[in-house]
């Protein structure tokens, strides 16, 4: 995951978008309240960062990494926004 976040917003395809977009649209069929979505979107996210900052010294990444992969979570995150 560390690694992955280094590559940053630049890495995230087409695919990528179109799987996330894909997964809003069902949500939206089965009648969630896009404020919702975003709600549990914005938690995984925060959920993702929690337990980077957990695992992140015990394979050695530094708070400058961490902030890295927390900063590229928020920035993947708005991709298509």
């Amino acid at each position: 995951m560390l690694s992955a976040a280094r590559a940053g917003r630049e890495d995230v395809s087409e695919a990528n978008v179109a799987e996330l977009a894909e997964i809003g649209e069902t949500r939206a069929r089965e009648g969630v309240p896009v404020e919702v979505v975003l709600w549990a979107w914005r938690v995984g996210i925060q959920l993702l960062i929690d337990r980077a900052r957990e695992v992140g010294p015990v394979v050695g990444a530094d708070a400058a990494c961490l902030l890295v992969l927390a900063q590229s979570l928020l920035a993947w995150s708005d991709v298509g926004c």
